[in-house]
């Protein structure tokens, strides 16, 4: 999972750095971040990602993207704080992944937030409550420590764990 996540708005060099990256490795690449359109979502998977992750902010082009290139290729990206999604207005995290499976997305990335880079483990209580609204394949990410945390994900009904920190840390 390759994720821009600058604040000002897509980083222009993005795209560059995806196709770097796919070309040297061979390996299921999901890459967003910043995604508003179906024009740069298509340049990411022109880029050579297999996947493209759509935030909340850009939940409004689901269905053109998806319908593009189908729901296996659109990941949508919801960013939780204690179990609501990150300026969703209050939403919880199981109506957001509702929501985006209806508009077209066939998998979801779950990110704690608040639990990103503390090394306490993911929110396995948003985790479940995804899992019991919906038929797809959900990766977690935020807040892993250690291969237990991972475990524990797996075992909560995770189809996929993302982790950077353990790997520098442990």
């Amino acid at each position: 999972v390759l994720l821009d996540i600058s604040r000002t708005g897509a980083w222009p060099g993005f795209p560059e750095l995806v196709a770097r990256y796919c070309r040297r490795l061979d390996l299921p690449t999901s890459a967003g971040g910043n995604v508003r359109s179906w024009a740069y979502a298509k340049q990411l998977l022109n880029s050579g990602a297999d996947k493209v992750v759509v935030g909340y902010g850009g939940k409004d082009c689901y269905e053109e993207i998806a319908g593009q290139v189908g729901s296996q290729s659109l990941v949508a990206g919801i960013d939780c704080e204690g179990g609501k999604v990150r300026y969703g207005g209050g939403q919880m995290v199981a109506e957001a992944a509702s929501e985006a499976v209806s508009r077209g997305s066939g998998e979801i990335l779950l990110t704690s937030i608040d639990r990103d880079g503390s090394l306490s483990g993911y929110d396995l209580s948003s985790l479940q409550s995804a899992i019991g609204c919906v038929g797809v394949p959900i990766v977690v990410a935020g807040g892993c420590g250690s291969w237990q945390h991972m475990r524990e994900a797996f075992e909560a009904g995770a189809q996929g764990a993302v982790t950077s920190n353990i790997f520098h840390m442990n």
